[in-house]
């Protein structure tokens, strides 16, 4: 997994059709409907993945050899992927899953700190029980539950006024 760039072979900047032929099935979802079945009680201010933004999403329902939970595409090319350790069943597809030589899943918050240093963005998603470290400019963020990371979330890198307006936003 690359900040920024993508993960395996399903890269920021792909095309719906070369992710569904990556992956071998996915629909478009809409916004709306992301907004109304994966939010649940949160607003769109809260998620960083609306705040980056995006047109519609393929949430990956099925078990699969890549450890991927949703890919996001604005103007018919993704500009988010994010990957998850949840459920349980996984952990095998996971455990090989590197950031840069240092970081995997499971990977304590305090060694994230140590190879990327302190976040631009913190988020407390008490109804998941998780905790959200956004590295805006790098193109990647990691959720931990119980201080070891559980989902990673690759995006492309965040800068300028668009990194300043997020990070106002979470912060009000």
């Amino acid at each position: 997994m690359k900040p920024g760039s993508g993960f395996e072979n399903l890269k920021i900047g792909d095309s719906f059709e070369s992710v569904r032929e990556t992956l071998g099935f996915g629909k478009k979802k809409t916004y709306e409907k992301y907004l109304a079945d994966e939010l649940f009680d949160r607003e769109p201010g809260e998620a960083l993945e609306c705040l980056i933004g995006f047109d519609y999403y393929m949430k990956i329902e099925y078990l699969v050899t890549l450890p991927i939970l949703y890919v996001y595409f604005k103007d018919d090319k993704v500009i988010q992927i994010k990957s998850t350790s949840f459920p349980e069943y996984y952990n095998p597809i996971c455990e090989d899953v590197v950031i840069g030589d240092d970081l995997k899943f499971w990977s304590g918050v305090d060694k994230m700190h140590a190879v990327l240093g302190k976040e631009d963005v913190f988020i407390n998603e008490d109804y998941l029980i998780l905790e959200t470290f956004g590295y805006l400019s790098k193109g990647i963020a990691f959720s931990a539950r119980e201080k070891q990371i559980r989902m990673i979330h690759v995006f492309r890198p965040v800068t300028g006024s668009e990194k300043s307006k997020i990070i106002d936003e979470l912060q009000n």
